[in-house]
Order: C-alpha cells, then sequence, then structure tokens
C-alpha cells in the first residue's frame, strides 16, 4: 500500500520511528490545500478546488498502531495521487478530525517538517506563526500556579491548591532556567511521570467541577484547567 504524506511525515528519519516506509517520489494531491489547523498546532488538508497539495509517497506493508497513535484525531482516506514520475498511485493519507482554527505551529513540529521538505526538495509552505513548547509549557504552568493561589486563598480546596501551586511553579522555575529536573524524571520514570503529570490533573480538575457550585468561578475555572489538560495531554501523546 502507499501513504501519501505531508507536513511532519516528509521526513525520512522522523516517519521511520513509526513505520517502515519506502521512499517512491514526490507527488501532489489534486483540489486539496494545506493547513496547520489540527488542534490549531499540526498540519491538515483540507478540500480546496483548484488547489494541490505537495508532499511525498511512501510504500508500506501497513499503517501500523505506532504510525495510527503518534496520528492522534486524525483518520485515514482515500486518495489518488500524481507523482512525479508521471504515474498514478491509490494511496492512504490522513486527514484531521479535529481541525477547528489555525493557532500557531510548534516549533518542534516546524523543524521536522522544514527537514523533510528540503529533503525532498519540495517547496516550504507558507507557516506564519511559530511557538516553542518550551513558552508553552511555562505560560500553561504559571496559569496553573495562578489557579492554585486562587483555590487556597479563596475556596474550600486548599490543599489541591497548595500541591499544584507547588508542581506548577517549579516546573515554571525548572523550564526558565533550564534545569530540567522534571524532564529527567520523565526520562528515568516515563510511565510515573505520565500517572502523575499528565493524567491525575483531568481527575483533580474533575473532583473540583464536581464538588463545586454549578457556573461559579471555581467550577468555571476547573473546566477550563480541565480542557487546558486535555489539549497538553494530546500533546504529550502526539510527541511521545
Amino acid at each position: 500500500m502507499y501513504l501519501f504524506s505531508y507536513g511532519s511525515n516528509t521526513n525520512q528519519r522522523h516517519l521511520n520511528k513509526y513505520s517502515k516506509a519506502i521512499y517512491i517520489t514526490n507527488g501532489f494531491l489534486k483540489d486539496y490545500e494545506l493547513k496547520f489547523n489540527h488542534f490549531g498546532l499540526y498540519g491538515n488538508i483540507v478540500k480546496s478546488l483548484n488547489n494541490n497539495v505537495r508532499g511525498t509517497i511512501h510504500k508500506l506493508n501497513s499503517i501500523n498502531k505506532y504510525l495510527k497513535k503518534k496520528e492522534f484525531m486524525y483518520k485515514l482516506i482515500d486518495v489518488k495521487v500524481k507523482g512525479d514520475d508521471n504515474k498514478y498511485y491509490d494511496c492512504k493519507t490522513f486527514i484531521s478530525m479535529f481541525a477547528p482554527f489555525e493557532l500557531f505551529v510548534l516549533k518542534k513540529y516546524k523543524d521536522l517538517l522544514v527537514e523533510g521538505y528540503k529533503e525532498h526538495k519540495l517547496e516550504l509552505p507558507n507557516i506564519k506563526n511559530t511557538l516553542s513548547l518550551s513558552c508553552i509549557s511555562i505560560l500553561i504552568n504559571f496559569l496553573g500556579a495562578l489557579f492554585g493561589i486562587y483555590l487556597v486563598l479563596l475556596t474550600k480546596f486548599k490543599i489541591i491548591g497548595i500541591i499544584l501551586f507547588f508542581v506548577d511553579i517549579t516546573m515554571v522555575i525548572d523550564e526558565m532556567y533550564k534545569t530540567y529536573i522534571y524532564k529527567k524524571l520523565r526520562a528515568n520514570f516515563n510511565n510515573l511521570y505520565y500517572l502523575i503529570f499528565k493524567v491525575m490533573p483531568l481527575f483533580i480538575a474533575i473532583y473540583i467541577i464536581i464538588n463545586s457550585i454549578k457556573y461559579s468561578l471555581v467550577w468555571i475555572l476547573a473546566l477550563i484547567v480541565l480542557i487546558v489538560d486535555i489539549f497538553t495531554l494530546i500533546q504529550y501523546i502526539m510527541l511521545h
């Protein structure tokens, strides 16, 4: 079977981490356009008459579970792609199941894309806004620390607030001063890190929502935290 790749999957080194893919040729997909609207951050293709998406054609034995896991909230569709060798290929390609708008592109994703497009001599797409994972991490954890202060000072969830403030403020300091204590913890105890820092916050936010007055400020803030935690969990799944 053939896979038509765009975005970071044009990067042979990156793609081979998840599947044994043999590069065949470059190609273009007619009547589609490349967007960066998958969760507002990643590449996606959308129907667009008289536009073409440039990408690569790879031969695979199958779309394995590792590649499917990486392509979180994408689905596979069948497309006919014209290769640069003037042959037509019946391909599978990934298309987003959640593409609300274009927000910005993560720097790590852009770096993989640029490497892949240069590798195969493809024209680079126009990427306007980029933001590093470090900046996102600092912002999210800083807001988490502020939420912790709010819980301590103005709600009954004081113990949760103290824990939340301590964890988030130490993560901010860790990222800003590049001590990378949490990254070392993740590297050495990945499953434990995943459970404590990616899964447990979801249950804490749900606990606060259940035990708060509906539509109160703490209820609304906990709901926002829950949405952000789901978002960061998705990023973690997609990048690891």
